[in-house]
């Protein structure tokens, strides 16, 4: 009974009455706890392998006899209203694919030029493969940022460029800004709202934060 008493009476009065100090501690006990599960365990591995498999034995082939495409590849797409064939079109098109094999760790262009898979069947879509040296984990993001600088700049009404994969996906997604910062704000107010008590609505948002 008593401690039913310490847990349910005198711990929640304790916690009201001095609920800064409270929610300090609670805040130094986190920070503690962090400190020593980053300095006493293991490293993320964002490496995907299946030692042993077929896929990674294939992979592992791939790597040592064709290294040049081994690594992940983006799907550069071009649509244009006049057609692929025409040549004012060829001429943007094989200008964009030389200067694609030209950007930081591309390894390989593909022309959609003579291979009928690339082009769509009324001709004003094509799609160019362009094929990097490394997954898409370990692309640089300034590579893939380039690439997707050179889209924007070649892009028009008339000749429309798109890019998509792993690469360009990893490029694409944005740090953590006002946005996260908006609903962090909102969170902070319902707890406090559903919970009405500092502590309680301090210690699920800390733990989110030092999560992430």
């Amino acid at each position: 009974m008593r401690d039913r008493s310490l847990l349910f009476e005198r711990w929640p009065r304790f916690a009201f009455r001095h609920a800064w100090q409270v929610l300090g501690g609670t805040l130094l006990i986190i920070v503690v706890l962090g400190i020593l599960y980053s300095t006493a365990a293991g490293k993320y591995a964002d490496a995907f392998t299946l030692p042993g498999s077929e896929s990674q034995n294939l992979f592992d082939m791939l790597e040592e006899r064709f290294p040049a495409t081994a690594g992940d590849s983006v799907t550069v797409v071009v649509q244009a209203s006049r057609g692929i064939d025409d040549p004012t079109v060829k001429s943007q098109v094989e200008d964009l694919a030389q200067r694609l094999s030209r950007l930081p760790d591309v390894t390989a262009v593909s022309s959609p030029y003579g291979n009928s898979a690339a082009v769509s069947p009324d001709g004003k879509i094509a799609r160019i493969n362009v094929q990097y040296a490394e997954e898409a984990q370990k692309v640089p993001r300034s590579s893939a940022e380039a690439l997707l600088d050179l889209r924007k700049e070649l892009s028009t009404p008339e000749f429309q460029v798109e890019a998509g994969g792993f690469i360009v996906q990893r490029a694409e997604r944005n740090p953590p800004g006002r946005t996260e910062l908006i609903g962090i704000g909102a969170a902070v107010i319902i707890l406090l709202l559903a919970f009405g008590s500092v502590v309680a609505m301090g210690l699920p948002i800390t733990i989110a934060i030092l999560g992430v």
